[in-house]
């Protein structure tokens, strides 16, 4: 089974007020369970401990959102348990889904965020998930590739999603469907999310601006 322990990150132990009732309901709502806060500081001399075969790579990213992406697949590789981003509230208990192996959710316009996972420790797809770092720097770790895209493919979210696409262990996934992810339906839905993108850079704010009012059209048209 999953364990029961979430883990978060913040640049240093002091977490932004506004990020306070978020990062706090999943301690609410779980209460025997193990909560770990991970820094920078703590997350570079975990890496370096305990990964030192990727320690190279970390410290070669130019930007600290690479080095936390890739922290995070660590993490639950080597503990298991869950990560949730700071701006995700939880609003119901998660322990029905730690009868699963793996649990991802399912985000728009396709494949997986890595904002909330869960995971038994030593799974393979995670290891993939590490193994592929590497590979996707190389790749993609471009200057000529825009920022936006340059992170998701190094390390976030579609770095995650053509690893989970390509694994053997996919099917081992239980994917957390949009309505229980991010419907923002706080009677249905098991996490509520709140403004952040800290990571964000002009162009991200750019294309989810332009994908979110692209979005609203297509409603309003649909209801006419």
């Amino acid at each position: 089974m999953i364990p029961t322990t979430i883990h978060q990150t913040w640049k240093t132990a002091d977490v932004p007020a506004r990020f306070a009732a978020s990062a706090a309901s999943w301690r609410t709502l779980h209460p025997a369970w193990e909560y770990r806060l991970w820094t920078d500081e703590s997350l570079e001399a975990f890496v370096h401990e305990t990964y030192p075969e990727m320690w190279d790579l970390y410290r070669r990213y130019p930007e600290q959102i690479y080095r936390v992406d890739a922290a995070r697949y660590m993490l639950l590789h080597h503990f298991g348990g869950i990560y949730a981003d700071l701006d995700i509230e939880c609003v119901r208990p998660v322990d029905a889904l730690r009868v699963h192996r793996v649990v991802l959710p399912a985000t728009a316009p396709l494949g997986f965020s890595n904002d909330l996972m869960m995971a038994a420790p030593r799974h393979d797809l995670f290891a993939s998930l590490i193994h592929e770092l590497d590979r996707s720097f190389a790749r993609w770790g471009h200057s000529y590739v825009p920022r936006h895209f340059r992170v998701l493919l190094t390390t976030g979210s579609l770095h995650l999603s053509r690893t989970v696409a390509r694994a053997r262990a996919k099917d081992e996934v239980h994917v957390l469907s949009p309505d229980l992810y991010s419907s923002q339906d706080r009677e249905r839905a098991y996490v509520y999310h709140w403004p952040g993108n800290t990571w964000a850079g002009w162009d991200t704010r750019l294309l989810t601006g332009t994908y979110d009012g692209w979005r609203r059209l297509t409603r309003i048209i649909a209801r006419h």
